[in-house]
């Protein structure tokens, strides 16, 4: 595996980016800040992982459940 290839896997699941982009054929991921901007998180390469678009929507699930409490 070469190491522009390692660059897409999720940093969640661990898995290989499931989609690719239209226009370029580029695996796909999202960026998700480990502590949100709103909470004073920083914009920065320190607070984010770059997940599946899976892994985000159940990040973000899983954030909604605990501030509700």
């Amino acid at each position: 595996m070469d190491e522009r290839s390692r660059c897409y896997v999720c940093q969640k699941c661990s898995c290989d980016a499931p989609f690719k982009k239209q226009n370029t054929g580029e695996p796909y991921l999202e960026v998700h800040h480990v502590k949100p901007l709103s909470r004073g998180g920083a914009d920065s390469l320190a607070n984010v992982i770059a997940v599946c678009p899976n892994c985000h929507a159940q990040i973000h699930d899983e954030m909604e459940l605990t501030t509700e409490d």
